[in-house]
């Protein structure tokens, strides 16, 4: 009977060890994501399932061509969006020739919505500006291409 009991709460503190650390893992470090991608293909493809690093200080560690995910409030409902950290705070962005120039040095074409920005524009302190791999999407407004650190949710690992 004593040997059973021992059994049962030695269970009981392996499933207890085994839940705190999921808990850790997926709140803290590490999340699997899955949906419907198009305004990352051929880059994320849809419906496949990715791992964010969540962690705090992978935000203020971006670099461009980072792949991030974040939320955005559309039809007053939350989404997650993804994008490609084109430019980071402090960063002027300006369009020439239809080419996107971040601090005066060329990165890729400009996209469509972004395409008359002749004058720069100073990316925000704690904001990224972000751009998306595919090419099929319409028109993206400069708004839900300025993302707040706040927003992001992470770094996509390994893409």
């Amino acid at each position: 009977m004593m040997q059973k009991l021992q059994t049962l709460i030695c269970y009981a503190i392996v499933l207890v060890v085994l839940v705190v650390l999921y808990y850790i893992a997926t709140s803290f470090a590490v999340a699997i994501v899955d949906e419907k991608f198009t305004r990352m293909e051929p880059t994320l493809e849809s419906g496949g399932t990715y791992f964010l690093d969540r962690r705090s200080s992978t935000v203020t560690s971006l670099s461009r061509d980072d792949l991030i995910a974040y939320k955005i409030m559309h039809k007053q409902k939350t989404k997650r969006m993804f994008g490609r950290v084109l430019a980071l705070p402090g960063a002027t962005v300006r369009v020439s020739d239809k080419k996107l120039l971040v601090n005066g040095d060329e990165t890729a074409n400009a996209p469509r919505s972004i395409s008359t920005l002749k004058t720069g524009l100073l990316v925000p302190r704690d904001t990224v500006l972000v751009g998306f791999d595919s090419q099929k999407r319409g028109r993206i407004s400069l708004s839900q291409r300025l993302v707040p650190y706040r927003s992001i949710i992470g770094r996509v690992i390994g893409k």
